[in-house]
């Protein structure tokens, strides 16, 4: 038996281990993990509780490829991070489990001190990193990693993101975060079979203004006439805040209770409507 070349006389869990067994063809044996029966699982996916290491420089971007050291391989793989929603950031952090009942925030990068560039507009910065604010991080993030691969792991082992493409003479720190692994996916399916659990949605806006047509475009309708579109729907004022109880913003405005004195009413067409919806993500 040897370690690294080195020759030994017993070895223990977490060893890398060579045998040599004599008469004994290895082409017959694939290389392989000594483990007990279920202690070892492969997984194409895994949802792991990170942490970025202070001394890589760069930013932890979601969609970007990492070297992920899990078990005792090193593959390449795809992350995205999501945190709690704002109101628990300062939740306490749970290393041993992860909570599929939860509602997380989509992250565009992992938030950290510094990783929200000073603006004068806050919430603009806000809408930049999902609703984070300069200096207030959640104490816990997650990731979920998308191996390229199959790895075969341990649940709640150590997992490592490395940049080993980097420029190994730079002087610069190639690890750029380390975690836990809390919830492998095992299933090759498992966008579909697994991933509808995880409930990770995204905060959107659209921002516009309402502008009054010019007076060429605004034309009589009695007021006993149906809505320009055809069913009746919760009538707003023109010129006053507009709340649409309807999911799909219309392009007419028709307020019954803008009537003028005399017989008739005016419609005026709106350019655009501010909507702020949220969308799910899978």
């Amino acid at each position: 038996m040897q370690m690294f070349h080195t020759p030994v006389t017993s070895a223990v869990q977490g060893d890398r281990l060579g045998i040599c067994v004599t008469q004994f063809d290895p082409k017959l044996l694939e290389r392989g993990l000594v483990c007990a029966p279920e202690s070892l699982h492969t997984v194409h996916a895994a949802l792991v509780s990170v942490e970025k290491i202070p001394y890589f420089r760069g930013s932890l971007q979601t969609k970007a490829k990492f070297h992920i050291t899990v078990g005792h391989e090193t593959v390449m793989g795809r992350v995205m991070f999501f945190s709690p929603a704002p109101d628990g950031f300062d939740r306490e952090p749970v290393l041993d489990s992860f909570d599929f009942s939860q509602e997380y925030l989509f992250q565009e990068q992992y938030l950290c001190p510094g990783s929200v560039p000073a603006e004068k507009d806050g919430g603009e910065a806000d809408r930049r990193v999902g609703q984070a604010s300069e200096g207030r991080c959640p104490r816990q993030q997650w990731a979920l990693v998308e191996f390229e691969k199959p790895v075969t792991c341990p649940r709640l082992c150590l997992v490592i993101g490395s940049r080993l493409d980097a420029d190994i003479h730079a002087n610069t720190c190639r690890l750029a975060f380390h975690g836990v692994l809390l919830h492998g996916l095992e299933d090759k399916n498992y966008a579909e079979s697994a991933l509808p659990r995880l409930r990770v949605y995204k905060l959107k806006h659209k921002h516009g203004i309402v502008e009054r047509d010019p007076p060429w475009l605004l034309r009589p309708c009695a007021p006993s006439s149906p809505a320009p579109w055809g069913d009746e729907k919760t009538p707003f004022l023109i010129h006053s805040q507009i709340q649409m109880q309807d999911p799909q913003p219309r392009g007419l405005g028709y307020s019954p209770a803008a009537q003028p004195a005399e017989p008739g009413l005016l419609c005026c067409l709106m350019h655009t409507l501010e909507l702020v919806h949220m969308a799910a993500l899978r």
